[in-house]
């Protein structure tokens, strides 16, 4: 997006950037064998200036949850909710605790993105990516989400992808994370992370010799996600966190 916040307070490029004359160039740019290392300055349509945009490291213990829930009637939730941290302000409002921080926020005094300052009644910037399915026929099909800051689309993105390819929910879920997030910061261009402790890791060397920067670091995802099979909902919850599938038939 050209302004990155919130679409009700200013102008986004959404639109811009779902014209399929601009996807089919920026699929041309992919090649075999080659490392697009300078990704986002290429991501937006010329005429427009790439912003500055950045924000505090939130903090490592994991507060963000993911709920996916299918009612016996059919309606569907797929709700991403954090606290910045464990228990958040240690205040209440009608039984919920409230976020300690407004780090999603930009910071004028870094110079961030105008569109993202702080004000009252505004919604910052934010990675969550709950995901509702439908198939052809609009019938509901998945129901997914997950917890993890800034790589939670890559790993929606992936256990989608993986879902929509037959793979069981269970065993999408626990398979090895690849995250190129942090390549939305300029100082960190070209930047693929790797998860730690996977069999994914042995990548690196791989993806070194195509010119990529590669990190392997742990990559706390929270899955959580309900595919509809032959009638029945299978479902699952990432092994990574303590959450857990359950369904009352």
């Amino acid at each position: 997006m050209t302004l990155v916040g919130d679409p009700d307070v200013g102008p986004v490029s959404v639109s811009s950037l779902l014209e399929s004359s601009y996807l089919t160039a920026r699929a041309a740019l992919l090649q075999d064998g080659v490392a697009l290392t300078d990704p986002i300055p290429k991501a937006f349509r010329p005429g427009f200036s790439r912003p500055d945009c950045r924000q505090v490291e939130h903090a490592p213990a994991p507060s963000t949850s993911q709920i996916s829930i299918v009612d016996g009637s059919g309606n569907a939730l797929a709700m991403t909710t954090t606290l910045n941290v464990n228990f958040g302000s240690w205040i209440t409002l009608g039984g919920f605790f409230l976020n300690d921080a407004m780090t999603n926020f930009a910071i004028p005094a870094d110079g961030g993105c105008p569109a993202n300052f702080p004000s009252g009644g505004k919604r910052p910037e934010t990675s969550m990516a709950p995901v509702i399915g439908m198939d052809t026929n609009g019938n509901l099909t998945l129901v997914c989400g997950s917890a993890g800051a800034g790589e939670i689309v890559d790993y929606v993105a992936q256990a989608v992808v993986e879902i929509l390819a037959g793979r069981p929910p269970a065993a999408a879920l626990d398979d090895g994370h690849v995250s190129t997030a942090k390549a939305s910061y300029p100082e960190s261009v070209g930047i693929v992370e790797l998860e730690q402790g996977r069999a994914i890791a042995q990548l690196g060397p791989q993806l070194r010799a195509l010119g990529h920067k590669v990190r392997v670091v742990p990559l706390q995802s929270g899955l959580a996600v309900l595919v509809r099979k032959q009638g029945r909902w299978e479902g699952a919850a990432d092994p990574r966190r303590d959450g857990i599938f359950a369904s009352s038939r």
